[in-house]
């Protein structure tokens, strides 16, 4: 394994198999349980926002109008009952 591949996790073990002395292997059991704390409060305290707006699954879309390529105008009414996938894109030109 590649040192660049390691993990915290893999440089933990390695550092506790590595120091021998007993004064550093207490800094770094304080260290594992600071680290333990930390992630485990960060998992649990995420709070989520609301949804600004309710689904709209199952219910109609609203019908809006649209110019074609040609300049016609489109209306979303007239595909009703038909299977619609509409993207909205917004290039940065």
């Amino acid at each position: 394994m590649l040192a660049s591949q390691r993990t915290w996790l893999d440089w933990i073990v390695f550092l506790w198999l590595a120091v021998q002395s007993d004064a550093v292997r207490a800094q770094l059991r304080v260290f594992i349980a600071w680290l333990v704390l930390l992630l485990a409060n960060t998992a649990s305290t995420q709070v989520l926002p609301k949804p600004q707006i309710t689904s709209a699954q199952g219910k109609p879309a609203p019908d809006f109008t649209l110019k074609d390529q040609d300049g016609r105008p489109f209306h979303l009414a007239s595909l009703r009952g038909k299977r619609v996938l509409l993207v909205f894109y917004r290039g940065y030109w």
